[in-house]
């Protein structure tokens, strides 16, 4: 998830449409805003906020040394998000 994500922002900055850091998709608001917040136990983030918890569930669990996943560990933000 992260390292499709980091992609899909990636192009999407340098085609010149970048995502805001606030996106959210249009398709989960409403109900499917309240279905997050009834299986996860909080309000549906935005996507940079969706990002940085997958990213701390990376840093929980993921071996440094792993040479699959040192790149993504490294990150600390999505800097192609728009502000």
């Amino acid at each position: 998830m992260l390292a499709l994500t980091d992609q899909l922002t990636y192009d999407a900055s340098t085609s010149g449409v970048p995502f805001t850091k606030g996106y959210k998709p249009d398709r989960v608001s409403g109900k499917g805003e309240m279905n997050w917040q009834a299986y996860f136990g909080y309000p549906l983030p935005d996507l940079e906020g969706l990002w940085r918890k997958a990213h701390e569930t990376l840093l929980r669990h993921a071996d440094p040394q792993d040479p699959l996943v040192a790149h993504l560990i490294a990150l600390t933000t999505l800097e192609q998000l728009a502000a």
